[in-house]
């Protein structure tokens, strides 16, 4: 059978592959006139380049929240850009933790004959576009709005529980030091090296997790879904009355089931139970859900303290007043 034939038969199931399919035709072809007119980019570089364009040093977090982009995706393509001599490293004065990254001068030379080519390559797009009879850009837009809002997994999973009455059991467990320390490691270091790059307040609580949490007075909690820890988070004591939310992660296949909800819910019923009046937590204003689940359970935006600078990747802190009746 025809490639063809095959994709026409698997119909929307072999989307994703039709995409990627299309895209790796497109990259290649553009690689092809970069070549061709004797120019050293990568395509893959184009946002990050386009962003660096105004002169100003970024850090990688920063390049990573503007566009979009996993964290480790734009070390892989800065490290590119800097071994060819179009981009450079060096560490922010103010913390020495970031690497800020800005065009070298031979990066900005390569401006005027790049902006050339963009356009005679947007022109072919258009007319590509134009002969196909679609705005393909607009409507792959549309269709990631929709996917942020309920994600492949959490429809397919859906329309599972909805055909066999189903539904999966979760259980919220407490952390068992033998039995969950590699799996609280292994999940949080899934997570934060899924988005940045992991910072060495990290290791010194995952690596010690009974001692530097529930030995102080906090409470790891472990989401198990059909008997499998999928989830966790925990509470880190910082005073009689006032607990920090922190290192929540759920598996990749377990997210859109509502874990992460219940984790949530669990972590506050536990930090009322530890005598806790308030709960605060640090993220990152690219964590779009997670910052929409927060908000769920009653955590609200604050001002940003000395603390976040434990991390390099937080920009965000929230709370939540315990002695306030739930409404979640």
């Amino acid at each position: 059978m025809h490639n063809q034939d095959v994709f026409s038969k698997l119909g929307l199931l072999s989307l994703g592959s039709r995409l990627k399919r299309l895209s790796d035709q497109m990259m290649y072809q553009v690689s092809d006139i970069y070549r061709h007119r004797q120019i050293d980019f990568e395509p893959s570089w184009l946002p990050v380049f386009s962003l660096l364009q105004d002169g100003k040093a970024r850090a990688i977090t920063d390049i990573s929240q503007a566009l979009g982009l996993a964290h480790p995706s734009v070390i892989q393509i800065t490290n590119a850009m800097i071994k060819k001599g179009v981009a450079t490293s060096q560490k922010d004065p103010a913390d020495s933790r970031r690497r800020l990254i800005q065009l070298t001068e031979e990066g900005k030379g390569t401006q005027a004959e790049l902006t050339e080519v963009w356009d005679d390559i947007r022109q072919s797009v258009d007319q590509i576009m134009h002969d196909a009879n679609c705005d393909l850009l607009q409507d792959i837009e549309a269709v990631e709005k929709v996917m942020t809002h309920q994600n492949l997994f959490y429809r397919t999973e859906k329309q599972y529980l909805q055909r066999t009455s189903a539904s999966p059991t979760v259980e919220i467990i407490p952390y068992e030091d033998i039995a969950h320390r590699q799996l609280f490691r292994d999940l949080n270091v899934a997570w934060v090296q899924r988005w940045f790059t992991m910072e060495p307040a990290d290791y010194e609580v995952l690596d010690y997790p009974q001692e530097n949490i529930i030995d102080s007075g906090g409470a790891i909690l472990m989401a198990k879904l059909d008997g499998e820890v999928v989830g966790t988070c925990a509470l880190i004591k910082v005073n009689s009355h006032l607990f920090e939310l922190s290192k929540m992660a759920v598996a990749e296949k377990a997210r859109g089931s509502g874990i992460g909800r219940q984790l949530g819910q669990a972590a506050l019923e536990k930090a009322r139970k530890l005598g806790a009046k308030k709960v605060k937590l640090y993220s990152n204003d690219i964590l779009k859900p997670a910052l929409r689940l927060y908000q769920k359970l009653g955590f609200q935006h604050v001002s940003l303290d000395a603390r976040a600078e434990k991390y390099a990747r937080s920009n965000v802190k929230m709370e939540i007043d315990l002695t306030v009746k739930e409404t979640v």
